[in-house]
């Protein structure tokens, strides 16, 4: 029986030893997972932060690209539409300005040729006035020249002019005291158309 006995607690003895000694590896390799599964966590936490930093970071920089080429195409835009004004003005500008040169142009042209046009008529007025007043001293100075002539040759004259009897007609009538007056603007008349 004691040889029983101690046999017994010897195997419970070194059983619990065993179990002792067994419960410290136990308790190591459990500390490691957890460690290990904590770090793991860690890191795929730290992981999935930087990620998301990541993303977010793209998703801002995408979105500010965005805005920055929104605003850069409407400043474009707006440029594109201020120079087309610009052009469109500057055009019209120079319409109007060429439409003014045409005008002030023209209005010259018609007034030099209004102008020259006076002129012109008012040179042929003078021309035929002078050419009136030359022949209206022609004749006067024909008209002395027969004046002074002696009666006798302006009946002469006359008959030179007019058909042999209608002369002599004229002539007879000349030499009667009644009809003088009379005849004789008749025969100035003819006397000036003689000598032209």
């Amino acid at each position: 029986m004691p040889t029983l006995t101690i046999t017994i607690m010897h195997i419970l003895t070194m059983g619990t030893i065993m179990v002792r000694v067994r419960e410290i590896p136990l308790r190591e390799e459990n500390q490691w997972r957890a460690e290990k599964y904590l770090k793991e966590e860690k890191q795929l936490k730290e992981e999935k932060q930087s990620k998301e930093e990541k993303q977010s970071k793209e998703e801002k920089q995408s979105k500010e690209e965005t805005q920055l080429k929104e605003e850069k195409q409407l400043k474009e835009e707006k440029q594109s539409k201020e120079e087309k004004q610009l052009k469109e003005e500057t055009q019209l500008k120079e319409e109007k300005q060429s439409k003014e040169e045409k005008q002030l142009k023209e209005e010259k042209q018609s007034k030099e040729e209004k102008q020259s046009k006076e002129e012109k008529q008012s040179k042929e007025e003078k021309q035929l006035k002078e050419e009136k007043w030359r022949e209206e001293e022609r004749r006067k100075e024909k008209w002395l020249k027969v004046k002074k002539m002696p009666r006798r040759w302006k009946a002469d004259l006359v008959v030179s002019k007019d058909d042999t009897e209608q002369a002599w007609k004229n002539r007879n009538m000349l030499t009667t005291g009644s009809q003088r007056a009379e005849n004789l603007l008749t025969t100035c008349a003819r006397i000036l158309e003689a000598t032209r």
